[in-house]
């Protein structure tokens, strides 16, 4: 022990210099920490100083809203699509000369059609002396009663989505 006893100063101020160097390197670690713990914070909170829980919750709640949105989005869809097929989608109008003594074409038919190919086929035919009007039925693309040749060409344009294409034909 006599032995280290001229070298026990030396060492008491080389401990005491090593303490104070890890005592600077442990603060300067320990506000580092600080910093990084403070930058993670501000990371995870919201705009209103909100934690990661309330971030993720609150997230949830709009995506479930969102989802409400869309199926009532999705139910009004199919309605207005159910109501647009019951429309008028399909029209053709087919002009001609019912009779060899009138002339310019005031007969015509004239097919209306939904989306479903259900509607009416509406004739009129003007003479000199009178005029009459007839319609008939379509269910799901067929009439119900015969159709005149000029009926049945108005139909299969409607049917064919020729929208409004006029063919005359004289008689």
């Amino acid at each position: 022990m006599d032995q280290l006893q001229p070298y026990l100063a030396p060492l008491c101020v080389a401990a005491l210099g090593l303490n104070l160097v890890l005592f600077v390197w442990v603060a300067l670690l320990n506000k580092r920490l600080e910093r990084q713990t403070r930058m993670v914070r501000q990371f995870f909170q919201g705009p209103n100083n909100e934690d990661m829980e309330g971030l993720l919750r609150r997230s949830m709640e709009v995506a479930e809203k969102s989802v409400q949105h869309c199926d009532a989005s999705d139910t009004q869809m199919r309605i207005l699509t159910d109501q647009l097929r019951a429309s008028l989608q399909r029209f053709a109008l087919v002009r001609y000369d019912a009779f060899p003594d009138v002339t310019g074409q005031q007969s015509f038919s004239l097919a209306l059609l939904d989306g479903n190919d259900y509607g009416v086929v509406i004739t009129a035919i003007f003479g000199r002396s009178s005029s009459r009007t007839f319609g008939k039925m379509i269910v799901a693309g067929q009439a119900e009663q015969p159709l005149s040749d000029e009926e049945q060409d108005a139909l299969s344009q409607a049917l064919a989505g020729s929208f409004g294409d006029s063919r005359s034909k004289v008689k």
